[in-house]
């Protein structure tokens, strides 16, 4: 079993539903690919990483800016909706951290505010269940 930490600091970015042009092609918003590259790259300079094969465990904590006023709102049950800010990280991670997100079997996550000395980010933990034999 191979477990890795590691944060992505910055906003978490919900994925975006797909866009098309006027011509009909389909494309990822920029602001989304953004994300997703980021998440790819936290990944890549870890020093343990290695592409998992086996089923994986997932843990995301997503650490928003609080609310201008958060008396009305204590947790974050707004947008962005937790299901997107998920697909963004497996997306991102999909190819690179594991083969696709399909080995994901275990997942918990959560979205939170930041407290007063905290900044945005996106904690993530990866652990493969059991390497698989190919």
């Amino acid at each position: 079993m191979s477990k890795l930490e590691f944060i992505v600091y910055g906003d978490p970015v919900p994925k975006a539903r797909p866009r098309m042009t006027k011509t009909g092609h389909v494309y990822t918003p920029a602001r989304t690919k953004q994300f997703e590259f980021l998440v790819q790259q936290v990944w890549a300079g870890q020093k343990n990483r290695k592409m998992m094969t086996g089923p994986i465990s997932v843990s995301i904590m997503f650490v928003l800016s609080p609310p201008s006023n958060p008396k009305k709102r204590p947790h974050p049950t707004g947008k962005p909706d937790l299901d997107n800010l998920i697909k963004s990280v497996l997306d991102g991670l999909n190819g690179w951290a594991f083969k696709d997100d399909s080995q994901v079997t275990d997942l918990i996550c959560f979205k939170r505010f930041c407290g007063k000395n905290e900044k945005p980010k996106t904690k993530i933990v990866l652990e493969e269940l059991y390497k698989e034999f190919t």
